[in-house]
């Protein structure tokens, strides 16, 4: 007696691949598994210097949707290792808000949020 449940039904995205875009990616991987990679869902804990680069590559790749969670307050040495975080974010934004503008321009295709605790 158990449904599916469609949790996504409400996506940006076609049926099809853009070409121009994902060019490089289409080399190595065939549409399909392209496709299935357009469905899927990531959530990334933490946006120090790993975490920003793994959300890029992510978001880059062309998941259907990343969402961040990090509610460290941006320190003065997080600056040296992640490249989307400023010094005017210093001691007033986690690091996930802090990134999040710079992470959503990355690519149009893909849903970029935060987990908000407060």
């Amino acid at each position: 007696m158990s449904a599916r449940m469609d949790v996504d039904s409400d996506t940006k995205q076609s049926d099809s691949v853009d070409e121009a875009l994902y060019n490089r990616q289409l080399y190595v991987i065939d549409h399909e598994s392209m496709k299935k990679m357009q469905q899927s869902t990531v959530l990334l804990a933490g946006m120090n210097g790993l975490g920003a680069e793994i959300a890029k590559n992510t978001i880059l790749a062309g998941v259907k949707s990343v969402t961040v969670y990090d509610q460290q307050t941006v320190q003065i040495n997080d600056l040296a290792s992640n490249f989307y975080l400023k010094p005017e974010s210093v001691g007033k934004q986690t690091r996930s808000a802090a990134c999040i503008e710079d992470l959503k321009s990355l690519n149009p295709y893909v849903d970029v949020s935060v987990v908000d605790d407060s």
